[in-house]
């Protein structure tokens, strides 16, 4: 059962990375933001524009507290261990089992991997495989609930629902594998460009 509809004033930006532009749904509640929906992976900002969830929002500018999150997303992109634990989610527009199902995926470490069926054991519903995938595949939050990291039991990625497929997927993967090398200093966080 969904739960309650979405209230209070929401924007969206969108910003490239190194990965694709990412755009990026707030709503806020008068206390705190919370992300409604991230989508990644596009090779343009129009491409991103015609994406279901931002079709008929004009992007705006993003707020100083945003340039925050835009950093990390950006410091992920570049192969830094990010850590998204302290960003607020909007779980509203999903089911009971999905959250559970988000909610678990969302703890699996950086460079780390789960099955599906491991997911589905971790939740308490072992024979669920094919819904943790559905629920992979209804992820409103990637890179901050990390559904790149389920794959498959054989070793095959699996599905991976953002424009570039599969080939993000190994992507993301295999830009937490190499997190231990060198990687380009980051722009200090006064530099942070932004394209709306």
């Amino acid at each position: 059962m969904l739960k309650s509809p979405l209230s209070g004033q929401k924007r969206c930006f969108a910003f490239a990375t190194t990965i694709g532009w990412v755009g990026i749904e707030l709503h806020s509640n008068g206390q705190r933001d919370q992300i409604v929906h991230i989508a990644i992976g596009y090779n343009s900002k129009q491409s991103l524009a015609k994406h279901r969830n931002f079709a008929f929002q004009p992007f705006s500018d993003p707020q100083s507290q945003d340039l925050i999150l835009i950093e990390k997303i950006r410091d992920y992109s570049h192969g830094l261990p990010v850590d998204f634990e302290d960003l607020e989610l909007n779980w509203g527009n999903l089911t009971q089992f999905q959250t559970k199902v988000l909610k678990q995926c969302r703890r699996i470490p950086y460079g780390m991997t789960l099955t599906y069926s491991d997911l589905a054991r971790q939740v308490g519903s072992p024979r669920a495989y094919r819904a943790v995938g559905s629920a992979m595949a209804s992820n409103p939050f990637p890179l901050v609930v990390p559904c790149h990291r389920v794959v498959a039991v054989n070793g095959r990625l699996g599905g991976f629902s953002a424009p570039q497929g599969i080939g993000l997927k190994k992507r993301l993967l295999d830009l937490e594998q190499r997190s231990n090398q060198p990687i380009a200093a980051r722009l200090p966080s006064g530099q942070v460009q932004v394209h709306c």
